[in-house]
Parts: structure tokens; sequence; C-alpha cells
């Protein structure tokens, strides 16, 4: 700063000089500037991070009563901020509704973080939406509950994941039962007709068989490994349905011959239980058809195998029709 300096008859003769070094109030202002910058970056970036993120955000003030939410918030829950407490919790799923209660009274007297998840119940549409809420409280300076702050995340679809991941799961493990029940079922399917094989190969040793008696025992050893080998097959079927590989055939075979000779594979099992098996025709019924006959007996075997496990006395009875170009069984 320049001062000019005057004789005593009011004439200058001269200038006087003085400065002040303002470095540090430079430097001091420029980093306020860049903190403010930074600051207001800061804020923009979290502004967009929340909206993108969905949260919503709500202060309970204590001593008034009253909730304000973001707008976030109002579209979540569909309602009006400014509501009280007990108006924004009836909101809540009645099933849920206490726990809730008990978590915010939890808060407000013990100073634990609040933390839940729940469901409410969106009067705009109906719909039921979960919710995942956070808070804590804030207090003045001279150590009082004023305000009740925290965040609203929409989490429904979370939720459905975990459900449909869970439903999966339940699935997958019904579905290992159903397999380990159904090579349970094929070791004890198993055992009749390699039993007959044994039995009646060794009946093939005697020496004073007729020739009527070999060719009935050998007549049964076919039969019987007829039966396992289609046993083997279901197992290998369930490879291939696990492996998205099943294949259905279209071929013709006599109907009547598969009836009667899966009857009396299976009336042999139905005896040693105790119990008669009958095949009972209601009606005329084809001679030849075109279809899968594996597919056709492992049907029957699961029915007439279920109907013979579970029948302590009495007969079981396999009926067949044939009406309306539909085969009734």
């Amino acid at each position: 700063k320049y001062v000019r300096i005057n004789d005593q008859d009011g004439n200058p003769y001269g200038v006087y000089d003085f400065a002040i070094d303002v470095t540090d109030r430079v430097l001091a202002q420029r980093q306020l500037e860049e903190s403010t910058a930074k600051l207001r970056q800061a804020e923009d970036l979290l502004k967009r991070a929340i909206e993108v993120a969905n949260i919503g955000f709500y202060e309970w003030d204590i001593p008034t009563n009253r909730i304000t939410f973001s707008e976030q918030m109002q579209k979540d829950w569909g309602i009006a901020a400014g509501s009280s407490l007990e108006a924004v919790v009836s909101h809540i799923h009645p099933d849920d509704r206490e726990r809730v209660n008990r978590a915010i009274a939890r808060t407000v007297g013990q100073g634990v973080k609040y933390q839940e998840e729940y469901r409410v119940l969106r009067p705009t549409d109906g719909k039921t939406v979960w919710i995942e809420a956070q808070g804590g409280l804030v207090e003045d300076n001279r150590g009082q509950l004023t305000r009740f702050i925290g965040t609203s995340l929409d989490i429904t679809m979370r939720k459905l994941t975990e459900e449909q991941l869970k439903m999966t799961s339940i699935e997958a493990s019904n579905a290992n039962s159903a397999k380990s029940a159904f090579l349970a079922n094929m070791s004890h399917e198993i055992r009749t007709p390699l039993g007959a094989i044994v039995g009646f190969a060794e009946l093939l040793k005697k020496p004073d068989l007729t020739r009527a008696n070999i060719a009935s025992f050998v007549s049964v050893i076919e039969r019987n490994s007829q039966h396992l080998l289609r046993i083997v097959d279901d197992i290998l079927d369930l490879s291939k349905v696990e492996a998205g590989k099943m294949v259905f055939e279209h071929i013709e075979f006599s109907l009547p011959g598969l009836l009667a000779d899966f009857a009396s594979l299976m009336g042999l099992r139905a005896r040693d239980k105790g119990i008669d098996l009958t095949l009972k025709l209601t009606s005329r019924i084809p001679t030849l058809v075109i279809s899968d006959p594996t597919r056709l007996r492992q049907i029957l075997n699961n029915i007439v195998g279920n109907a013979i496990k579970f029948t302590e006395r009495g007969p079981v009875e396999l009926s067949v029709s044939y009406e309306d170009n539909y085969l009734r069984i």
C-alpha cells in the first residue's frame, strides 16, 4: 500500500510504502475453495450412488414424533412423509409389526444399532414389499435424544431370489431322495428275477430231469433274464433322464403278450408275499400296438409293484380295457 508524504507546505516530496505478507491467508483460501469443491463433488457422487442403489432415508423427530422420508422411501412404502411413528408402523405386516416395535424400543432404550428386515403392505397398489431398514440415534449437545435417522431399502427381489433358491434346493433334495428310493427299489427288483435264474439254474443240474422239465426251467430262466435286463435298462434310463437324453420309442409289439409276460413275472413276487396277482381284461384289447414297450413296462412295474408292496392281505388285480382309442389300466 502506498501513502503520499507532504512537506509542511503541503507539497508532496515522497511516497511511503508498506506491505503485509498474506501468503498464508491466500493459501488457506485456496484450500478452503478446493475442499468445498471436493465436498460438493463427494455429495454429488453420494447422491448419484443413492439414486442408483434406490436407497431411501428417514428421520424420526423424537420430540414431535414426526417422521419425514426421502422420495425413494415414499415410493417404496407408498405413504406420505410427515406421518407419526405409529402411522408408519401400521403399514408393516401384522406378523412382523411386534418384532419391529421391540427393535425400535431396544434402540431407543439401549442405544444399540437398529437393523431389521420386514414386510410392508403398500397401500398404493396393495403389494407386499420386503424392506431392510437400518438406523441409529442422534443426541443434542446436552446428551438428549432428538432424532432417529436411518435408511430403508426395498429387498423384495432379493427375497424372491432367496425363496427360489430355497425351493430349488428342496426340489434337488427331493430329487436325490427319489433317486435313492428308486435305486433301492431297483436293487430289490433285481433280487426277484435273479433269484429265479439262480434257483432254476440249480434245478437244471439234477440228473433225472425230463425234457419237459428242462424246457420249462429254461423258459423260466429266459423270462427272468429278460426281466432282469429290463430292470437294468430302467437304471440306465435314470441316467438318461438326468442328462436330458431320454428318447421314447415308437415300435410295434404285442400288447397281450407284454401284459401276460408282465403278469407272470410279477406274480412270482406277489406269491413270495403270500398274495395273488390277477390280470383282468375287461374288454377286447388290440393285438398289436405302436408305442414304447419299455416305458409301458416301467409304468406297470410302478403301479403293480406299489400295489403288491402295500397290500398285506387279499388279491391285487391288474385291470386293462380299451375304450374310445384309450388304453385304461
